[in-house]
């Protein structure tokens, strides 16, 4: 097993996301190489501690370089409820497109996770019917419809929207 993200490099990390440092200047700082191999190590190792503390930082690593190499992680992330990290990753399930995750986002917008309970905009059900969209294959055209008859009426609307965006009617 792959060393876990230190505190260093999670401090890096927030450097980043603050702006304090540009990605270059991150990649170059950053003490080791940021690789596949290393991104998955870290979300793997997040997943089998169920350790939220841990998995934030893998994801930051993990947002702009996961490929289909990632579904397997990401998807079971998706609904799993330990961790804060769903909508950042139904943003990457959006950007990978994959037939694959089309249970999982369907599942994810319909679960209710104890920290988004005072969401009253249901933004990761908005992100996962906007995954859902960008996959744009049958099966997620009929989860889409699905919510869109949702006793939920933000999703309802959310998953209105999706229909407009791909003129599924």
């Amino acid at each position: 097993m792959l060393n876990s993200i230190n505190e260093q490099e999670r401090a890096l990390i927030i450097k980043l996301l603050s702006n304090k440092i540009t990605q270059q200047e991150f990649e170059k700082l950053y003490p080791v190489p940021i690789t596949k191999a290393y991104v998955l190590e870290c979300l793997n190792e997040a997943v089998e501690l169920e350790d939220d503390d841990k998995l934030w930082p893998a994801m930051v690593l993990a947002y702009d370089g996961a490929d289909t190499d990632f579904l397997p992680i990401l998807e079971g992330l998706l609904v799993a409820e330990w961790h804060t990290s769903h909508e950042n990753i139904a943003l990457i399930l959006q950007r990978l497109k994959s037939t694959t995750s089309v249970q999982c986002l369907f599942k994810a917008a319909t679960m209710h996770f104890t920290y988004l309970e005072e969401d009253e905009f249901f933004d990761l059900a908005r992100k996962c019917l906007w995954a859902l969209g960008s996959i744009n294959n049958e099966e997620a055209r009929e989860m889409i419809k699905s919510l869109a008859n949702s006793d939920n009426e933000v999703i309802r609307e959310h998953a209105q929207e999706q229909i407009q965006r791909i003129k599924l009617y």
